[in-house]
């Protein structure tokens, strides 16, 4: 069985007493474990569960945001695209929501922290950076006014990497050059490139390891003839961060 949690909230909007339900949750951490896309099944399932009990209103006014530990395009992302709107237009290949640094470290292999015999080695950890952490929809309820708008490596982007260095020089190579030579010797050191930055949060200016996902949603209003037209300029701004929601 899966041993993920979900939040879910009924609100109203206190202006125009419009219903909102709000969910929050992480999907299981491992993308390569194969059960994300059951978790976000069952995150719909509860989503029209958690509707139905807070009242008739409340059907169709979901918000999502999270941590959803899932890239674009995998397969839960596009199960919960599927019922709910992403609040970002598009994906740009880079784009990201968390991004980390390489790390290495000496230590005892994590099977053998306890064991009086196994010797200590270096280990590394590669950086990434990937979108995981999304703001989704219903938009039979809300319409986006202002939509997520992402960092990306790309420098010609509209949004900088102004405070996303991780403080040091990058390392030449992922994993470094001579780390299986010097596995167990503690007085080696990946070499750092002093021509390059590395990227990666958190930092003094980040933090988290996730930057926050932000948006503006406007809600939607029947229009007398069964369809919907915009409602005046009742807004409803949700930003996900690190599995914690915000209204």
């Amino acid at each position: 069985e899966n041993d993920r949690i979900a939040l879910a909230q009924p609100l109203r909007h206190t202006a125009t007493n419009q219903p909102l339900l709000v969910l929050s949750t992480h999907l299981h951490w491992d993308q390569a474990a194969g059960h994300q896309a059951d978790e976000a099944q069952e995150l719909l399932d509860f989503a029209a569960r958690c509707e139905a009990a807070a009242g008739a209103d409340f059907v169709g006014s979901t918000v999502l945001a999270g941590d959803l530990n899932t890239t674009p395009g995998s397969e839960a992302h596009e199960l919960l695209r599927g019922r709910l709107t992403d609040a970002v237009d598009a994906y740009g290949p880079e784009m990201f929501t968390s991004i980390k640094p390489d790390v290495y470290y000496f230590a005892k292999p994590r099977e053998a922290i306890y064991d009086p015999n196994a010797w200590e080695e270096w280990h590394h950890q590669a950086g990434r950076k990937e979108v995981i952490d999304y703001i989704m929809f219903d938009s039979r309820a809300l319409e986006v006014e202002v939509p997520v708008k992402l960092p990306s490596l790309d420098e010609t982007a509209p949004k900088s990497l102004y405070g996303y260095w991780s403080g040091g020089w990058d390392f030449e190579g992922s994993p470094a050059s001579g780390l299986e030579e010097n596995r167990h010797n503690p007085e080696w050191q990946p070499s750092r490139d002093r021509n390059k930055l590395q990227l990666g949060i958190p930092n003094r200016l980040h933090g988290s390891d996730h930057i926050p996902v932000v948006c503006k949603f406007r809600f939607r209003q029947g229009d007398g003839n069964g369809g919907s037209r915009t409602a005046e300029p009742s807004l409803a701004v949700a930003v996900a961060h690190v599995g914690r929601v915000f209204i």
